[in-house]
């Protein structure tokens, strides 16, 4: 039986889902933290081991969700589900890595397809599957997951995009699963078609307000034709509700967040980060919203938006704003930054819309300071009045922040960048989670590229649990490399620390360059 905590859907910055995490960044305002996790402290540590590795079918990118005293086949267990760019999804026992049921629908998308004409290496090396997180609702019993599907007919590729529903206990398709995402969007601007071979499904899916929400970039701005896409549908059928678009009179406006969900607000509405693309450009009214932070009602009506004074110059030097996600703090304050390395604070009530001299915002500043490049990909992290930001080629800092406001002086960085070799333009830094037992016994933990650029190669990764305070590392995978070591490092995806373990995913094992993944599992073992 579920505990009854697991039901809470909506949080903010200060509060987390026990210790089930249903979402990608383990909470709606994407704060990175799990606040009920009793067993891991500082003080044990240093004493984490690999216990054990799953191997799974596929390169994985999206976060492992966890549900504790789950039922399956009249067995309660805790049970963490692991999601791949083959299509398939694992239900695994989080405690002994024994598969529960493991399903696979839908060809994937085969990468080379659609690549188009920019830098095939930047793509993901193995095929287009289930590249973002899913999401659960422990209610219903359903985890919902979009997949990109490829089939061939003699000489014609179709393509396309569907939303599945399926039971978290056996993998069963639920709701007349799937629906093909195809709906057009229309405006007084005109009627806008979907076109599902330009847009790439990284951003991970968000469950508020009865809807399930799915949203699109492209496949690294390889199209002019692509833009960025929002979509709800009902989580009770699977029904059309509404969609929106970023860029209808212009182009791409793509949804990445490298991988980060939207933040929802407890009245259900969404707070997300847009990448390259044109903005307010239509006479009609503002309907072009690259290169911004939007706020969407819960039917995907525009609410408010806010675009940098230097819109245009962050777009012609493919500096997009929407390289991380938003962070959501205690409903009144949202906290994001982009590849400029500037962090920006809004207050969901005014976001400041668009002024062409001075920035409308509550505060913004420089965070990240890379040698080469000073892209923020992972989203920002909230712990007890303190926010923490892991750019690329650059130093971990942790920032306090109260009432809106940052002290812009680190209160402490860590003694390693990311990677460890501060390389010149090595990407995309560090991706950040929290585990506490309320305000007390936080450990800060990170997942990063080891010593070289993860951006088009696959390269060894490395972990680290930080002193939330200090910043100084309290246990590493590489102080026991031998043993410990998590493999090749899977791009953007943070960890899932939950009831005593952290669970990881990888590209594969240490020195290996295939497209296969594994789950590692790390506790405090014997």
């Amino acid at each position: 039986m579920l505990r009854i905590t697991c039901l809470i859907l909506f949080i903010t910055g200060t509060v987390s889902l026990a210790e089930n995490v249903l979402t990608r960044n383990y909470d709606n305002a994407r704060s990175g933290a799990n606040l009920n996790e009793t067993i891991l402290t500082p003080a044990n540590v240093g004493g984490l081991k690999k216990l054990f590795t799953v191997n799974v079918d596929g390169e994985v990118y999206a976060q492992p969700l966890y549900m504790a005293n789950l039922t399956i086949e009249e067995v309660t267990r805790n049970v963490v589900f692991v999601a791949t760019m083959n299509n398939s999804v694992y239900a695994l026992n989080a405690d002994t890595g024994a598969q529960l049921w493991h399903v696979r629908y839908g060809t994937p998308v085969k990468t080379t397809d659609v690549q188009y004409s920019k830098n095939p290496n930047i793509n993901p090396s193995s095929p287009t599957g289930i590249l973002s997180t899913p999401v659960i609702d422990p209610a219903s019993g359903i985890l919902y997951y979009d997949h990109g599907e490829e089939l061939t007919s003699g000489s014609t590729k179709t393509y396309s995009h569907h939303l599945e529903a399926i039971d978290i206990h056996s993998g069963n398709k639920l709701l007349n699963s799937p629906v093909t995402i195809s709906e057009p969007y229309t405006t007084a601007d005109g009627t806008f078609n979907f076109l599902a071979k330009s847009e790439n499904q990284r951003s991970s899916l968000a469950l508020a307000s009865g809807n399930i929400y799915v949203m699109f970039a492209s496949h690294n701005d390889q199209s002019n034709g692509y833009h960025g896409w929002v979509y709800a549908y009902s989580a009770s059928d699977l029904g059309f509700v509404a969609s929106y678009m970023t860029t209808t009179t212009g182009v791409k406006g793509g949804i990445w967040q490298a991988g980060s969900a939207p933040a929802i607000d407890t009245a259900g509405n969404l707070y997300i980060s847009v990448g390259n693309g044109d903005y307010d450009l239509s006479p009609k009214g503002v309907q072009q919203t690259g290169e911004s932070f939007i706020k969407l009602s819960p039917t995907l009506t525009l609410l408010d938006w806010f675009t940098p004074h230097d819109a245009g110059s962050l777009n012609s030097g493919d500096m997009d704003l929407g390289s991380s996600g938003i962070l959501l703090v205690d409903d009144e304050y949202i906290v994001g930054g982009g590849k400029a390395g500037v962090i920006y604070v809004d207050n969901t009530s005014n976001l400041g819309k668009f002024n062409s001299s001075e920035d409308q915002v509550l505060q913004e500043f420089q965070a990240v300071y890379g040698r080469g490049s000073s892209h923020i990909h992972g989203t920002p992290i909230y712990f007890s009045g303190k926010v923490y930001v892991w750019g690329e080629n650059d130093y971990l800092r942790g920032f306090h922040f109260s009432s809106g406001l940052f002290n812009t002086s680190p209160f402490a960085e860590s003694s390693m960048t990311a990677p460890v070799t501060h390389d010149n333009g090595a990407m995309p830094g560090g991706f950040l989670s929290v585990s506490a037992n309320g305000t007390t016994n936080a450990i800060i933990w990170a997942s990063t590229p080891y010593n070289a650029n993860a951006t088009e190669a696959t390269v060894e990764g490395v972990l680290y649990a930080l002193d939330p305070n200090t910043l100084k590392v309290l246990w590493s995978d590489k102080m026991h490399d031998s043993r410990d070591d998590v493999g090749m490092f899977a791009k953007f995806v943070p960890l899932t620390v939950a009831n005593g373990k952290v669970y990881a995913v990888n590209f594969g094992p240490k020195g290996t360059t295939g497209a296969a993944g594994q789950l590692v599992v790390y506790g405090l073992g014997q």
